[in-house]
């Protein structure tokens, strides 16, 4: 996909596929205050209040974008400001992909979660 988009976008999905943060980053940074990062409305971390509605999180311990271990601190941080967390971090799961052999206790898990998603 990236062959075809004209420069800069080749550079920067390059940068993505290839997992090149120290290339990425910089190139980003100067957009960030014009995408509203000074804004506490944007980041989950420095809301005051969350959702009244549960919050399901779901993330793959085989995360090799963004470690498991973000949610789990995330959630701590939702639940010190009493929002209805669920969370479960799925052997099944990597980035955005399931792609491993089930066992089953990991399928009854991940069964469970989404069924508390669906009686919302």
């Amino acid at each position: 996909m990236a062959t075809m988009l004209p420069e800069p976008s080749r550079t920067y999905l390059n940068y993505v596929n290839d997992r090149a943060v120290n290339k990425l980053g910089p190139a980003l940074v100067p957009y960030l205050k014009q995408l509203g990062s000074d804004n506490p409305a944007v980041s989950p971390e420095r809301v005051t209040r969350p959702a009244s509605a549960p919050i399901f999180l779901l993330h793959g311990t085989g995360d090799t974008v963004i470690p498991a271990a973000e949610t789990a601190l995330f959630s701590e941080s939702l639940r010190r400001k009493d929002a209805d967390v669920h969370v479960l971090l799925s052997e099944l799961i990597t980035h955005a992909e399931v792609n491993k052999a089930a066992t089953y206790v990991d399928v009854l898990k991940l069964i469970h979660l989404w069924a508390q998603v669906l009686e919302q």
